[in-house]
C-alpha cells in the first residue's frame, strides 16, 4: 500500500489495488491547479497507473491460479502427476486395444483395487481427460483476454472493466463445475 501525498504534504489516500485509484482521483479535487491535475504531477499519476495496472495483472494469474486449484482439489500431487501417461492409457484401451498389466499399469492397478473393468476405468478417464482440457483452456483463454485487455487500459475505467469482463467470464466458464 502507497500512501498518497499532495504536493503540499497532506495525506490524500492511498493505492494499493486497482480500486484503489478512486483514491488517486480524489486526492485533490480540491486543489484547483491546472498545472498539476489531481494534485499530482502527471509523471505520479502515470507510475500510479502503472502500478494498479501491475496489480491488475497479478490478480487475474492469481484468480487463474484459484480456478486451476479448484480443477485439482481432491486429488493427491502423485495422482495428478500420472494423469497424462493415464490419459495415453485410456486412449489405447478405448481405440481396442487389449488391456495388459505390462503396457496399462495404471488402469490395470485400478481396475485391480476397484473391481471396476479396465475400459470403464478407460472411458471415465477419458471423460474427465476432456473436461479438464475444456477448463484449462478456458482459464488460458480469460488469462490472456484480462491480460491483453489490462495492458490496453488508458484509465482507471477501462482497467476496471477489464477486471470485471474476466471476472464474469471465468464465473461463466466455471457454473456449474463443482457439481
Amino acid at each position: 500500500m502507497f500512501e498518497i501525498i499532495d504536493r503540499h504534504g497532506v495525506p490524500r489516500g492511498s493505492i494499493g489495488k486497482p480500486e484503489d485509484l478512486e483514491a488517486v482521483n480524489a486526492a485533490s479535487e480540491d486543489t484547483g491547479d491546472p498545472d498539476a491535475p489531481y494534485g499530482l504531477a502527471p509523471s505520479t499519476l502515470a507510475v500510479l497507473f502503472e502500478l494498479a495496472r501491475a496489480q491488475a495483472r497479478t490478480a487475474v494469474i492469481a484468480s487463474a491460479d484459484d480456478y486451476a486449484a479448484r480443477l485439482t482439489a481432491g486429488y493427491p500431487r502423485a495422482e495428478q502427476e500420472s494423469w497424462t501417461a493415464k490419459a495415453a492409457e485410456a486412449r489405447e484401451i478405448a481405440a481396442g486395444m487389449v488391456p495388459d498389466s505390462g503396457r496399462h499399469p495404471l488402469i490395470m492397478t485400478e481396475s485391480y483395487f476397484t473391481g471396476r473393468a479396465p475400459a470403464a476405468i478407460a472411458a471415465t478417464v477419458l471423460a474427465k481427460a476432456k473436461r479438464f482440457a475444456r477448463a484449462a483452456g478456458a482459464i488460458s483463454g480469460i488469462r490472456q483476454a484480462a491480460l491483453a485487455a489490462i495492458d490496453a487500459a488508458r484509465d482507471e475505467a477501462e482497467l476496471k472493466q477489464a477486471l470485471a469482463d474476466a471476472s464474469v467470464m471465468a464465473e461463466t466458464a466455471f457454473a456449474g463445475f463443482d457439481e
